[in-house]
């Protein structure tokens, strides 16, 4: 991937074989919407990679993503992702504040125990119900949950590009092949309750802190021993962890009158304390904590597929059956005619001269002592010089330019297709003579785009003795 994803990252190894599977699995799915793409370049640079097929897969796919500009669009999707982030964590903020003032909320003073739970922890238990009665569901389907998507959705929608259309699905369908989707999910969905949990107790002792509050129940058809032996119950847990439990004569006064006698009142008050810590907060965050290590186990045997039916058009190009053993280092550059494609691996000294659209009134070439790879005016001759490369890296690689001609996008194209064959690129801009005139505008539109692409030029005499020199 490129620098400014990883920038904008921080990505850790896994993290980054993460979003390497997910833009492999964007091309496949826009391969597989609108047809096979132009990847002769990535082919080339794929057959670079060991012998395997699912890694000269995504060598292929990632080149494509970052040619066809999905990884610039990956990076403003995730743009979109820390946006939504920070939405969803005011929203949970907001929403536990809302919680513990619906739990408090009476003019009198007067709290009702009952509706306090219930206010407390009544979205909790339906949202947790939920996601176990799903969980649990032989015949669900592996989707995410609504904060998921809905998260995914709004990082969508920030983004705003037309190239991001393949992401979310292909995220979707990437996280189920694994079954890693519900478990990713589900470790969000508590996340956000945990936070949630936790500003409505923060925001709920705030509130008891400051203002005082007495503590009833009413109840026109429940009787004082139900309702007693309600509170002994869900109060038995948080009790034996040592929260205070209220009384059988406390819950019999309450139900009478409400107390504000000041143990009767710390004894309710933090009662609600221990039901919100230990019926919410502890298992959400047991929950994300499972969540997180299931998800992340599965995320780690994400790989492609090579039997889906794209790749398997892709196998015979990309896994030749018959290749030729050759001499790892020879001492020699040997560089065979156009219609030869050699399988070298030069060394780390290697240099070599090219040329475009050389003006026929120039003398050309000019005598040098590294090889002449040969023109690349043609589409066959720029193929077959690029399989060469191919095959044969280099170290520095000098192509001779005419500013004479325009420069135009497929000029920029090959020479960035030429950049991944050799360590050192360099454009020399033949300087103009008696037979060949260029005017000034001419040279500095080259030099514009040339620098706008970050190309290294050069319009000196000297460009030969850089090509020339030894080098380390």
């Amino acid at each position: 991937m490129s620098n400014s994803t990883l920038n904008l990252l921080s990505a850790k190894p896994s993290t980054e074989q993460l979003y390497q599977q997910w833009l492999s699995e964007a091309v496949r799915l826009r391969e597989e919407q609108s047809g096979a793409l132009e990847d002769s370049q990535a082919v080339r640079l794929a057959l670079q990679q060991p012998a395997d097929l699912a890694a000269r897969l995504q060598a292929r796919a990632l080149f494509l993503a970052k040619r066809d500009g999905l990884e610039a669009a990956l990076v403003q999707w995730l743009k979109g992702i820390k946006l939504t982030r920070l939405l969803f964590i005011l929203l949970a903020v907001l929403l536990g504040i809302g919680l513990s003032k619906a739990a408090l909320l009476n003019q009198t003073g007067t709290v009702n125990v009952f509706l306090a739970c219930l206010a407390l922890l009544g979205a909790h238990c339906l949202s947790l119900t939920v996601w176990l009665i799903s969980l649990l569901n032989p015949y669900r389907s592996p989707s995410a949950s609504s904060i998921t998507q809905a998260a995914l959705w709004l990082s969508e929608l920030f983004a705003q590009r037309a190239k991001q259309a393949q992401l979310l699905p292909a995220l979707i369908i990437l996280l189920q092949r694994q079954k890693a989707l519900v478990w990713l999910s589900a470790k969000y969905l508590h996340l956000w309750w945990l936070l949630v949990l936790l500003s409505c107790l923060a925001s709920f002792l705030l509130m008891l802190s400051t203002q005082r509050y007495g503590f009833a129940w009413e109840s026109t058809i429940v009787n004082s021993h139900a309702f007693s032996g309600f509170i002994q119950f869900i109060g038995w847990l948080p009790h034996s962890l040592g929260f205070p439990q209220p009384s059988t004569e406390l819950i019999q006064r309450s139900g009478e009158l409400a107390s504000f006698v000041e143990a009767d009142r710390h004894t309710w008050a933090y009662w609600l304390v221990g039901l919100v810590v230990v019926y919410g907060i502890v298992p959400r965050a047991v929950l994300s904590l499972v969540s997180h290590y299931l998800a992340t186990n599965r995320l780690k045997q994400l790989t492609i597929d090579p039997h889906l039916p794209i790749w398997l058009e892709l196998h015979e190009r990309l896994m030749p059956r018959q290749t030729q053993v050759v001499d790892a280092a020879p001492d020699t550059i040997h560089l065979q005619p156009l219609h030869a494609q050699p399988q070298f691996e030069l060394n780390a000294t290697r240099s070599a001269l090219t040329s475009l659209e050389i003006n026929p009134k120039r003398p050309w070439p000019p005598t040098v002592t590294v090889p002449y790879l040969g023109a690349l005016d043609s589409r066959a001759q720029r193929h077959l010089i690029l399989d060469q490369l191919s095959q044969q890296p280099l170290q520095r690689l000098l192509v001779a330019c005419d500013p004479s001609s325009s420069i135009d996008r497929g000029t920029l194209n090959l020479l960035a297709d030429l950049t991944q064959f050799c360590s050192e690129l360099k454009v020399w801009l033949l300087p103009a003579t008696e037979q060949i005139h260029y005017d000034s505008a001419r040279l500095e539109d080259w030099s514009k785009r040339l620098t706008q692409q970050q190309i290294a030029f050069t319009s000196a005499h000297d460009a030969l003795q850089w090509l020339e020199t030894p080098h380390a």
